[in-house]
């Protein structure tokens, strides 16, 4: 049996994919090197489908964490692809022309080398209960082919759950 939760809101404070009694301020969710994250012993969607005998899986932009330990196939997926840990606007920041960033300190380089050494800029794959493969460095110019691949991906994986 093929679920698909496509209709999910969070509105301004966000939850995500956590069934979770306190919401996770949308301003705390994402900060890049951030350690902290939702309480051990929360139930995810994930952890709750897999233990009633579903495999799970996951695609695209995640909120709660930048590092491994943090990633969806630690939190319940059998299996992440086209993972990325942020919102867009952070894989624009490298680039500084008028029409994106002009204020991001590029003209500092100690703060980009520190900036660029936390934020988690890539986009990755894994299955549980093995570390991660790095997949390419996300920029502005290849989201929309991250898009297309995430789209691809999610639909080749529907359509396999479909035939059983």
């Amino acid at each position: 049996m093929l679920v698909r939760p496509s209709q999910l809101y969070g509105g301004a404070r966000l939850v995500h994919h956590r069934a979770h009694p306190d919401p996770v301020s949308a301003l705390d969710c994402g900060r890049p090197g951030r350690r902290e994250r939702t309480p051990q012993g929360d139930t995810d969607y994930a952890e709750f489908f897999k233990k009633n005998g579903y495999t799970t899986y996951f695609s695209g932009k995640w909120h709660l964490g930048d590092k491994p330990e943090s990633y969806p196939i630690e939190h319940g997926f059998d299996e992440m692809k086209s993972f990325g840990a942020y919102y867009p606007g952070v894989y624009t920041y490298a680039d500084t022309s008028p029409w994106f960033h002009p204020w991001f300190p590029s003209y500092n380089p100690e703060f980009s080398k520190e900036y660029f050494g936390i934020v988690n800029m890539y986009e990755w794959e894994g299955v549980a209960g093995q570390p991660a493969k790095r997949g390419p460095y996300i920029t502005w110019d290849y989201l929309a082919d991250f898009d297309m691949i995430q789209t691809d991906r999610a639909n080749r994986i529907h359509q396999a759950a479909r035939k059983g």
